[in-house]
């Protein structure tokens, strides 16, 4: 029997999670959550007192909602990036998540929150399955993809809408991961808050990783808001942010 290396038993692990999820119609709440840290295992671009800070503010706003209403911490999900609170899932009613929103910002250390709940109810198992299985084929897309720095990049899949965050070393990068997600089945629209690294933070960062990029990760002099000549979005809807 060949040998397999540790990305290909990740793969491998992953996918077969997925489909034994799908075949017993469960509702994989905790791995459309966290797909994407699988992809992002390994360094950090952020330093220790970045990443501890953004734990930090997770924990405090589960805490918050959990003081409100438990039902908040099961039906809301949470990521944190930089002190910028990406906010997903769905409620019943606007009052709830003007409510959700409101113990975000009380969380110390909040920079920005960027709400996406719905207000709908709740998702049906299928819609679950088809956002975990979205987020599982992005994660590991970026996990092998050898053009793109993975841990710098966290998914959240929503109804079919696929939510970057992170930092991209540049636009070229950052292109690359998006037409990565728009390629991936089922994907109806891409929310990007993914940030472009100034050239001193590149430098570092590199310097720290004491490797060279590929083609793709090498800075340019095109800021966040660029855009990449070659991106083809097709019908997708890109929002960068």
């Amino acid at each position: 029997m060949p040998k397999l290396d540790r990305k290909q038993m990740t793969y491998n692990v992953m996918m077969l999670s997925t489909a034994l999820c799908l075949l017993q119609g469960c509702i994989p709440t905790a791995m459309v959550s966290t797909t994407a840290g699988i992809a992002m295992a390994g360094s950090d671009p952020r330093s220790f007192k970045g990443v501890m800070s953004d734990r930090q503010i997770k924990t405090q706003i589960h805490k918050n909602w959990l003081s409100s209403s438990i039902d908040l911490s099961i039906a809301l999900d949470v990521m944190v990036w930089e002190g910028r609170v990406l906010l997903t899932g769905h409620v019943k009613r606007p009052e709830i998540r003007a409510r959700a929103v409101h113990l975000a910002w009380k969380a110390p250390g909040v920079q920005e929150v960027l709400d996406h709940i719905t207000v709908a109810g709740h998702s049906t198992p299928i819609s679950y399955a088809s956002d975990n299985l979205i987020s599982t084929k992005i994660g590991t897309k970026l996990l092998f993809e050898k053009n793109v720095y993975s841990n710098n990049y966290g998914v959240r899949v929503q109804n079919n809408i696929v939510y970057l965050m992170g930092v991209a070393l540049s636009q070229d990068e950052l292109s690359h991961v998006t037409r990565i997600a728009q390629d991936t089945s089922s994907v109806e629209k891409i929310i990007s808050y993914v940030r472009i690294m100034s050239p001193e933070e590149v430098t570092h960062f590199l310097k720290d990783k004491k490797t060279q990029p590929a083609k793709a990760a090498q800075p340019t002099s095109q800021g966040p808001s660029g855009q990449e000549s070659e991106q083809d979005a097709d019908d997708l809807i890109v929002e960068q942010n």
